[in-house]
């Protein structure tokens, strides 16, 4: 039978603060912020943070539906696949494989968002209802994590507002003509379409990988939090962040 080890838990960490990442500063100083707050709920309640971490992976013993684990595979699987094809695919095919990659990294986002907004509620002392958190739409949860007296715009500015509008849509693609990236807001409270146009650079050195950093350190700074069995270990990765 396999067993978890937090050695095991070290490796998957160090892959992820190591790996070849296009803001790799950015993902340490997410991941020890993260870290912090996860520590202070986890001193409060213990097995509720517990609770809410795995329940990234597992679901809940109520909500086994919860788990965001297929939707995980799905987008490492098809990241490494992007990753992978360049320099061997034309400059469209590409510019399109990172919009999906994008929409792929959003959607997990927001799904990482609603643990931090359970989260927050171990550190104000509030009971966490699971169902009720769990089917709130991306822009009411952004907008109770911004109101928190916890700071959470490290993790809620990281999704670009425009770019979180038109993906949530499918309103997002590449312009092979005018090598650059457009998309469309809508605007439902005066029922207006607004355009915008984003720089192929600035996607894939800012945009994309703020999104992917929302994903990679909430999982590293479980996975520290995995580790506090194992002080020295926990150390040692908490060193890797420095």
């Amino acid at each position: 039978m396999y067993t978890y080890t937090p050695s095991k838990a070290f490796e998957q960490y160090a892959e992820i603060i190591t790996a070849n990442n296009t803001r790799i500063e950015n993902l340490k100083k997410m991941t020890k912020q993260l870290y912090k707050i996860f520590d202070q709920a986890f001193t409060l309640d213990p097995e509720m943070t517990g609770k809410i971490i795995a329940s990234f992976i597992m679901g809940t013993n109520e909500n086994p539906e919860f788990s965001e684990k297929d939707a995980y595979d799905h987008f490492i699987k098809n990241h490494i696949c992007t990753k992978n094809l360049i320099g061997k695919s034309s400059k469209n095919d590409l510019a399109n494989r990172f919009v999906e990659d994008y929409k792929n990294a959003f959607e997990l986002s927001i799904k990482i968002l609603v643990r931090l907004r359970w989260i927050d509620d171990v550190i104000a002392k509030k009971p966490v209802d699971f169902k009720k958190g769990y089917f709130k739409f991306a822009g009411k949860i952004i907008q109770e994590l911004n109101n928190s007296s916890l700071n959470w715009t490290f993790m809620t500015k990281s999704l670009d507002r425009n770019l979180r509008n038109a993906a949530s849509h499918l309103d997002f693609h590449y312009d092979e003509r005018r090598s650059i990236y457009e998309g469309k807001i809508r605007d439902a409270k005066h029922e207006k379409i607004k355009l915008f146009s984003i720089t192929p650079e600035e996607f894939l050195e800012k945009t994309l990988p703020n999104a992917t950093n929302i994903i990679q350190s909430f999982v590293a700074a479980g996975l520290i939090l995995y580790m506090k069995q194992e002080v020295n270990l926990q150390k040692k990765a908490l060193t890797l962040l420095e």
